[in-house]
């Protein structure tokens, strides 16, 4: 009857935050006034350019599209001119249009309305996998930590960003991957986000890799159904514009430049607003402004993390719990060497199944994983960014406090990132080490349980 009762509060508590993650995010739509620039020329009118022979890399071609299809310049003397001109650059691979193309045969609006559909039901989708997942640890926790993070995820319906859908598939892909069930479905899914959004998804593919077994076998499969779907529009791309791959590099250095939308240096901190960086470049910066220093040395610890990760996955045979913890750390460690905004923090909803399972187990890392885990959730949360930006926008700090602020705007987000992601790859490490050394002594009673009944 506990049992009963803790899961049916868990499954009302899920049901609580995706009633408050649809209705924030189609507010945050009518809000901003309709559709989004990130939606207008990165997905639509990218995907148009090409539909139409045109090269979706040339800001020419790609703002005349924007122009043709409804859009209108602001005026000259404010900044929502630069930040046109600077979206103009489309900065994703060739690859996102075998996702993005069937949007081009559809009108703008209707386009819009079903991209943010799939993008509410994907990740609502997504959630209630996780659910199916935490239920069986802990119930009332999953469910809360699961109301915790849709009620402050309305950014992914209103943004328009390839990131809305790309997280989705790849969380529903890892699931679905990791539970052996609709695995057709969860290949797709994964190839589809690795093809959309390949920097959101690249380690969780990563991951399920280094797993060995089935688990293997079907992330060899998604490749082989990645290249199937992308080599075609590969091929196109590069015949309508030969020079996609000189325009789209000079495009990432014009972004991450000194003073651009995606400069990560100290410069830009208090211009950020709600969509804080996750990357560690953001705060590397602040110890020397130098993109050679900061790129390099962010770059160097995530390829550190990631290789203690190899080894210790290579070296030690996991179970399918620990698999969890695994998944855990990849979601953490993609948000930290390159570029990404808070939006893309989404998807840490994988780490809910990793603290469900840590704190059904009996051991000191119980709590911390909740308090880590919980931090990662609510530090990049939409809600509490715009209650404390409202709070302070009109205070006037000098000295120390307007360093501290300065320091409060900076630091939070990729500190608790960096953070989340070292724990669970000490916590998979450790229970590696434990299980290979015991036989499983780390397992949780309920593992335990079904694996005495069998024999």
């Amino acid at each position: 009857m506990n049992g009963d009762r803790a899961r049916s509060d868990g499954f009302l508590l899920l049901c609580l935050g995706a009633l408050i993650f649809v209705a924030t995010g189609f507010l945050m739509i009518t809000a901003q006034g309709g559709i989004g620039l990130d939606f207008k020329l990165a997905v639509y009118n990218s995907a148009r350019c090409l539909f139409e022979h045109r090269d979706p890399y040339n800001p020419a071609d790609l703002l005349q599209m924007y122009r043709e299809t409804g859009g209108k310049l602001p005026p000259d003397c404010c900044g929502d001119l630069e930040t046109l001109l600077s979206e103009t650059r489309y900065v994703y691979p060739p690859t996102s249009f075998a996702v993005t193309l069937p949007l081009a045969i559809l009108p703008l609006r209707v386009a819009f309305v079903l991209w943010t559909l799939l993008a509410a039901g994907g990740y609502i989708t997504a959630a209630a996998m996780v659910w199916e997942i935490g239920k069986a640890h802990a119930p009332r926790l999953t469910g809360a930590l699961l109301c915790l993070l849709l009620a402050n995820s309305g950014t992914l319906i209103c943004t328009g960003n390839a990131s809305s859908l790309a997280i989705s598939l790849s969380i529903i892909g890892a699931c679905c991957l990791l539970r052996e069930r609709a695995v057709v479905f969860g290949i797709v899914c994964t190839a589809m986000s690795l093809a959309l959004k390949p920097q959101d998804s690249y380690l969780i593919w990563l991951a399920l890799f280094l797993m060995g077994g089935t688990v293997r076998k079907r992330a060899m499969h998604t490749v082989a159904v990645f290249a199937g779907a992308t080599v075609p529009v590969l091929l196109w791309v590069w015949h309508i514009a030969p020079h996609w791959l000189s325009e789209l590099h000079s495009h990432v250095l014009y972004m991450i430049a000194p003073g651009g939308m995606g400069d990560p240096g100290p410069a830009n901190v208090l211009k950020r607003g709600t969509m804080a960086y996750t990357n560690l470049q953001s705060v590397l910066s602040l110890i020397r402004d130098d993109p050679r220093f900061y790129n390099l040395a962010s770059y160097a610890i995530g390829l550190l993390m990631v290789g203690i990760f190899a080894v210790v996955s290579l070296k030690f045979q996991s179970d399918k719990e620990d698999r969890w913890l695994a998944i855990a750390f990849a979601a953490g460690v993609t948000l930290l060497p390159s570029y990404h905004r808070n939006y893309d923090a989404k998807l840490l909803l994988l780490t809910i199944p990793a603290c469900a399972l840590l704190w059904s187990r009996n051991g000191p890392m119980r709590k911390l994983a909740l308090f880590v885990t919980t931090l990662g959730l609510l530090m990049p949360s939409d809600l509490p960014w715009a209650i404390y930006l409202a709070l302070t926008a009109s205070l006037k700090l000098t000295g120390i406090w307007q360093r501290a602020y300065f320091y409060s705007r900076a630091l939070p987000i990729p500190c608790a990132i960096a953070i989340v992601s070292s724990f669970y790859l000490v916590a998979y490490t450790i229970s590696l080490r434990r299980g290979d050394r015991s036989g499983g002594l780390t397992r949780s009673p309920r593992s335990r349980a079904s694996d005495m009944e069998h024999a």
